[in-house]
């Protein structure tokens, strides 16, 4: 995937492939069912919930550096508490179209 994001020259160019991304993310839903279970795991269990989320944040913020920071060379500067909060934005997002879209398929 960092190849392809490599690749990239131009905003427009950067923010396509990011969508082509996006969409391709939509489409997994055994990826889309894997991180929805692993939230519900935390939550059932609160005792782990911290440590699951810093977990998840750090996981979220390797891939974050590894994939999106190479099309948005722009974000490499971003603290990490602004790295966090974008990533916990973008990841809200998205999580919610995906629900909506296990949850009702034929949607847009």
């Amino acid at each position: 995937m960092s190849r392809e994001f490599e690749q990239v020259a131009t905003l427009d160019e950067r923010v396509e492939t990011l969508t082509r991304h996006l969409f391709h993310t939509l489409q997994d839903r055994r990826r889309i069912l894997l991180d929805l279970e692993f939230k519900m795991y935390a939550i059932r269990n609160p005792r782990e919930t911290d440590s699951l989320a810093k977990l998840r944040m750090a996981l979220c913020l390797q891939g974050m550096k590894s994939t999106l920071e190479i099309l948005m060379p722009e974000w490499q500067s971003l603290t990490d508490q602004d790295r966090r909060t974008l990533n916990a934005q973008f990841c809200a997002l998205l999580e919610g179209l995906l629900v909506n879209r296990l949850f009702d398929s034929d949607a847009p």
